[in-house]
């Protein structure tokens, strides 16, 4: 178990504020969803406010079960909207105590593709199938999932405005990476398949320290993560789970932490990526 307060004290974070705006960002979501069926833009706030307190809970949260019951939480929310935005949160529930409860409630309700018409959504789960635990009866789609997806690789998406095509690149080179039936180990990197995922890892990896550095030369706004950017970005560090889960499968378990701790990231972003994700790689 890591001890959060590091985080906060070498980032210059005020933890009372980001405990205030957890707790008031869940306290909200709850009632949105009280008030679900009379609006329908209520369950969407609520989704919205448990992906902030869950981001939230990844720097001050120091019960690793408490912050899965938080990511759960946000991850049923997105799933009652039919987004797949639901299995980047839930990559952080697995090996947690709440772990049972959502395989039983995600098995139980498989995403509905055929109505999932929205880029960015199909984008999301199409770096989720690279999970083969929740790949269910939709996994035969992934083919035309991908294919339907080429047309639009110059479109940004998420808080980062990666262009799809990086999404895409990174699931083709898991893809090859899954069905490689001889891989040379993370600690010989001259393996093609191993330098491949590296490739596609790195704008993710870029874009997350870009935004870092830049957002830390308003220390006013910093301070109290009141900007679009969270330093514990879901969008980026449920992409490096991901690969991560897909990598070990294979044995490559010190793959992602190599990524990590390349020297083309600034300290702060190899310190922060290294302290949020230890708990679950």
């Amino acid at each position: 178990m890591i001890n959060k307060n590091d985080i906060i004290e070498r980032l210059g974070l005020d933890p009372d504020i980001i405990e205030r705006d957890l707790n008031a960002c869940y306290a909200s979501a709850k009632y949105y969803n009280e008030m679900k069926q009379q609006n329908n833009n209520n369950q969407a706030f609520a989704a919205t406010l448990l992906r902030r307190a869950a981001s939230h809970a990844l720097l001050v949260e120091q019960d690793k079960d408490k912050c899965g019951r938080i990511f759960l939480d946000a991850a049923r929310a997105y799933h009652d909207l039919n987004m797949p935005y639901s299995y980047m949160l839930l990559v952080f529930v697995q090996h947690t105590r709440v772990d049972f409860f959502a395989d039983d409630y995600f098995f139980r309700n498989q995403p509905d593709i055929e109505n999932i018409n929205d880029i960015l959504q199909r984008t999301y789960l199409l770096i989720a199938s690279t999970n083969r635990q929740w790949n269910g009866e939709w996994s035969n789609n992934i083919p035309k999932l991908q294919e339907g997806l080429e047309p639009y690789r110059q479109k940004p998406i998420g808080i980062l405005g990666l262009p799809i095509g990086n999404y895409i690149d990174l699931f083709v080179s898991l893809r090859e990476h899954a069905t490689q039936e001889t891989l040379k180990r993370s600690n010989e990197p001259d393996s093609s398949q191993w330098l491949s995922i590296r490739r596609a890892m790195q704008p993710f990896l870029s874009a997350y320290d870009r935004s870092l550095q830049q957002i830390q030369q308003d220390n006013y706004h910093w301070k109290r993560l009141t900007m679009p950017f969270h330093p514990a970005e879901i969008d980026i560090l449920s992409v490096m789970l991901y690969v991560h889960k897909s990598m070990r499968v294979k044995g490559d378990e010190m793959a992602i932490k190599d990524f990590i701790n390349s020297r083309l990231l600034s300290e702060d972003a190899r310190f922060l990526l290294n302290e949020i994700l230890k708990d679950y790689i």
